[in-house]
């Protein structure tokens, strides 16, 4: 049942908005490394909120912005 599960599983698209929700040790924050891993961030721009300072996204190469700065235009985390 598992593995027809993954095999119907629609991952989200180059265009597409993510949310991702679920309870406590979930895998939220994995969830979203990875999928964030298989993006284009190196041509477009990616904005982050790792209000946990959660280690597995601080290995990304992201650069920080003010929370009263404009979105970032330039590719890149």
């Amino acid at each position: 049942m598992a593995r027809e599960l993954i095999k119907e599983t629609r991952w989200p698209g180059p265009d597409d908005r993510t949310v991702i929700l679920g309870s406590t040790g979930s895998g939220k924050t994995t969830l979203g490394a990875y999928l964030l891993a298989y993006r284009d961030w190196l041509y477009r721009p990616w904005v982050i909120f790792n209000f946990k300072n959660d280690r597995l996204l601080l290995d990304f190469p992201a650069q920080e912005i003010p929370i009263s700065g404009n979105p970032p235009r330039e590719p890149g985390l």
